[in-house]
């Protein structure tokens, strides 16, 4: 009886682990290169979800995401970009926000700023997605790219269908996050801020 006991619940731990070990797999999947039609590209928007910066300096994560929205505008693929992000752990008073700089950036590099909007009220992914929503639905904007590193964007698809947003995930090509340790990393705080995010935590960052 004992034995038996002992085999339910090494077989119910198991199961528990494995439960808790799922959200990994949607994590690391491998999503296929973005080539949608241009003909469509007048009402597509790239949404580029903000990352930490310091200063007027913006970060190398901030900007490989949007390098990668730079190419889906010169592609014809997007005509419209909204970066996000404001002032998390920054002044106000004297500091720009995530998104002022990720426009300064796209603005240096050819992107006419009739073709950005921005918006400096979110501090973490989920507000990010919220407020970016706030434009879409003000522009009529019919098709919606999420732009993130890999490894972000299954908490940030799920936030997004939470908020009733529909994308398409577009991780960025050139991450920062190239040795194993790095990513390892970011897969495991990826995991701990699922769970805390369906947990009820919605400030995950």
């Amino acid at each position: 009886m004992k034995m038996k006991f002992k085999m339910a619940l090494g077989a119910l731990g198991l199961i528990v682990c494995v439960w808790l070990a799922l959200p990994i797999v949607a994590i690391v999947h491998d999503y296929p290169l973005v080539n949608l039609p241009t003909e469509q590209g007048v009402r597509r928007v790239a949404v580029v979800l903000g990352a930490k910066t310091r200063g007027d300096m913006m970060s190398n994560v901030l900007r490989a995401r949007v390098d990668e929205a730079i190419v889906l505008y010169r592609s014809g693929q997007v005509q419209h970009l909204i970066f996000t992000g404001g002032f998390r752990d920054k002044d106000s008073a004297r500091e720009p926000s995530e998104s002022y700089l990720a426009w300064a950036y796209a603005l240096y590099h050819g992107v006419p700023s009739n073709a950005i909007q921005i918006e400096e009220f979110s501090t973490d992914t989920y507000s990010n997605i919220k407020q970016a929503k706030h434009i879409i639905e003000h522009e009529k904007f019919i098709e919606v790219l999420l732009v993130s590193d890999r490894w972000h964007l299954a908490r940030a698809q799920k936030m997004a269908q939470d908020l009733g947003l529909a994308v398409i995930p577009v991780p960025v090509r050139h991450s920062v996050f190239k040795s194993y340790g790095l990513k390892i990393d970011f897969v495991l705080r990826e995991w701990l801020k699922i769970w805390a995010y369906r947990l009820g935590w919605r400030r995950a960052e």
